[in-house]
């Protein structure tokens, strides 16, 4: 999640209607307004392009869809491995037609699918944290169950990759939801920014005991998403503008570049991470 980003997929809110009360049941804080996000993500592409990062763009396969306004968080639908791609299955069933649509990106651009989880497990990309190439925690929430982690696990173990679970607290409930990633995210091999009032004692040990340090923040950065941060190689990432954690990461020698995300980012409560989906770093 640090290493150097080559490339990334990301998918446009063009092919969102334009009129839609649906917005309410996505929980978002107020009705999109559609060109706004349009700029704002144009701003995030290109911004990516311009640190020399190759971005693919889904194609609006299904345009105007009123089930797929999440569909912009690509990050959740699936994990990349070095030896294909892992469909999650969403925990929000607003959001489960949205996996489908990555799956056929996936293999337009010749991605192959390593495995899918299925049944009744349940499984976010929000709730998947790469501390390094061989070892991966996953947080047990509302959205990622026991299923879905020992799914993963099977999964990943198969690649030599170690995976480790930590549940995290209730804190709002399934609907007002925090992920892993909403806790901590990783800046270097080293460092990462974390809201340690939600992270459980026993992963804040684990962390300290492969030396990582950790950024903390307040509640109130933690809302406006101030760990929510796409890291472009170790120590360099992109935020959403004005955020104010900024000044905290600058002071650990963390550079970051930031992009307008009034619509796709704080309405939404979805950061750069959320946004896109890696799928190659060297």
């Amino acid at each position: 999640m640090i290493k150097p980003l080559k490339k990334i997929l990301l998918k446009s809110p063009r092919d969102q209607p334009e009129e839609t009360e649906a917005w309410r049941d996505f929980g978002y804080f107020h009705k999109p307004d559609l060109e706004q996000a349009i700029r704002e993500h144009e701003e995030l592409v290109d911004l990516l392009r311009g640190e020399g990062v190759e971005v693919i763009l889904a194609q609006d396969e299904e345009k105007g869809s009123n089930t797929l306004l999440d569909s912009i968080f690509v990050f959740d639908n699936a994990i990349v491995t070095n030896s294909g791609a892992i469909l999650c299955k969403m925990g929000k069933k607003l959001r489960e037609a949205e996996v489908p649509v990555i799956e056929r990106e996936l293999q337009r651009i010749g991605i192959p699918i390593y495995f899918k989880i299925n049944g009744d497990a349940l499984l976010e990309g929000g709730d998947i944290l790469w501390l390094d190439p061989q070892t991966v925690i996953v947080g047990k929430t509302h959205r990622t169950n026991e299923l879905g982690f020992l799914q993963l696990k099977m999964a990943l173990e198969e690649l030599s990759v170690e995976v480790f679970q930590f549940p995290l607290p209730y804190f709002h409930g399934p609907e007002d939801l925090i992920h892993l990633l909403s806790i901590i995210h990783p800046l270097d091999i080293d460092l990462a920014v974390a809201y340690l009032d939600l992270m459980p004692l026993n992963m804040y040990e684990f962390l300290q005991e492969r030396g990582i340090e950790l950024i903390e923040l307040t509640y109130d950065e933690l809302k406006v998403h101030g760990n929510n941060v796409l890291m472009l190689k170790p120590r360099k990432g992109i935020m959403v503008k004005g955020n104010k954690s900024k000044r905290k990461l600058e002071d650990h020698g963390v550079e970051i570049l930031e992009f307008e995300g009034k619509d796709i980012c704080h309405n939404r409560s979805g950061g750069p991470t959320c946004l896109s989906l890696p799928l190659l770093r060297t």
